[in-house]
């Protein structure tokens, strides 16, 4: 069954992108564009704008080698104005890496149906 065949690979495509998660806890102004333009004339990705403020905490977890890297700007430590919500970020570097469980799950669980749908679908 062709159909279960792209289905599956889909999954599969998918699930490739799926190896970083990145989240990013930003005081920023209320008005911030992150829509907007370098200096180059290049439109800048949310990163990339974010990547310019000092009062960011960054965090990149790789979620094949386990790896997590925080950026921690001072800001956000010892007496700094932000330090409250270094407890926050955390908690959602935790809930990501719940998300991504569950969906990795969900995912396992599609494919395992889309197999079966195929597999029928030859008697």
């Amino acid at each position: 069954m062709a159909d279960a065949k792209d289905f599956i690979q889909k999954i599969i495509d998918a699930l490739d992108k799926l190896t970083t998660l990145e989240i990013a806890t930003a005081v920023v102004p209320a008005n911030t564009e992150f829509k907007s333009v370098g200096d180059d004339g290049k439109v800048l990705s949310q990163k990339e704008i974010l990547a310019q403020s000092n009062n960011v905490m960054y965090s990149t977890i790789n979620l094949i080698a386990g790896d997590i890297t925080t950026r921690v700007p001072e800001s956000f430590v010892g007496a700094g104005p932000f330090q409250e919500l270094r407890a926050f970020h955390l908690e959602r570097e935790k809930e990501g890496q719940k998300i991504i469980a569950d969906n990795i799950a969900a995912l396992k669980a599609l494919i395992d149906l889309a197999l079966h749908a195929e597999s029928n679908s030859h008697k």
